[in-house]
């Protein structure tokens, strides 16, 4: 099936180094990698290591404007 994504810019230049580096397809490591996730327990919430949300980040980037 195929499906459209939003990552950020950065996690994309790494899965495409990553795949590159691996000789296979950001599609399989993206599909090995939310296999992986499906299989552990669910969490509610973020870890404190992971990225804050889009929308949280937008509203960061708004408030540093407002600041200029």
């Amino acid at each position: 099936m195929k499906t459209t994504l939003e990552i950020p810019e950065e996690i994309y230049r790494e899965l495409k180094v990553r795949a590159a580096r691996e000789g296979t397809t950001m599609t399989k490591i993206i599909s090995s990698a939310l296999e992986a996730a499906l299989e552990r327990p669910g969490r509610a919430a973020p870890s404190s290591g992971e990225r804050p949300s889009k929308k949280k980040r937008k509203a960061k980037k708004i408030a540093k404007r407002k600041r200029r």
